[in-house]
C-alpha cells in the first residue's frame, strides 16, 4: 500500500485566501483487493503553491522535518501521519476496502476535534433537558394555569 499526499490546484477564492489543498492517492495491490483512490484530505497548505516543490518536500526527509518545523507543518504532518496509520490498519482489517471506508478514515482524524465537540454539546444538551422535579412543577403549574385559578396554582 502506498499513500502519496499532493496538491490540488487551488480555487480562486482559495488562492485569494493564500491556501492549496491537499489530497491524498491511496493505492493498494494485493491478491484480494487492487485499488487506486484520490481524496480530498480536506485540509490545507499555504506554505506551498507549487506542487512539485510539495511532492519534493514530502518525498524528502530533511525537507520533511524542515516543514515540520515550522507553525503549519507542526499541525498538518501529524495529520496526515495518523491518516496513514488509520487507512493503513483500515485496510488491513477490511477485505473491501472503498472509497466511503477510506474517506471516513480521513474524516474521523481531520475532524476529530469537532466530532468530539459535537459529542460533547449533545451529551450536555442531554443533560440539561433530562427532566428534574423542578422541571416537572413547573410544567405542571403552566398546563393548569388557565384550568385552575391563581390561588390554587399558589398552593402547588
Amino acid at each position: 500500500m502506498t499513500i502519496e499526499y499532493y496538491l490540488k490546484p487551488a480555487t480562486k477564492s482559495q488562492l485569494s485566501e493564500g491556501k492549496c489543498p491537499i489530497f491524498a492517492r491511496i493505492r493498494v495491490r494485493t491478491k484480494e483487493n487492487t485499488f487506486d483512490i484520490r481524496l480530498s484530505t480536506g485540509l490545507f497548505t499555504s506554505h506551498y503553491k507549487d506542487a512539485s516543490e510539495w511532492r519534493e518536500t514530502m518525498s524528502n526527509t530533511k525537507k520533511r522535518n524542515r516543514y515540520a518545523s515550522t507553525e503549519e507543518g507542526h499541525t498538518i504532518i501529524p495529520i496526515l501521519d495518523e491518516i496513514s496509520e488509520k487507512i493503513d490498519s483500515a485496510v488491513k482489517s477490511e477485505p473491501d476496502i472503498t472509497s466511503d471506508i477510506i474517506r471516513e478514515c480521513i474524516e474521523s482524524v481531520v475532524f476529530k476535534e469537532a466530532r468530539e465537540k459535537e459529542a460533547e454539546m449533545r451529551a450536555e444538551q442531554e443533560r440539561q433537558s433530562r427532566m428534574n422535579l423542578n422541571k416537572y412543577f413547573a410544567q405542571h403549574i403552566e398546563r393548569k394555569r388557565g384550568i385552575l385559578k391563581q390561588r390554587t396554582i399558589i398552593n402547588l
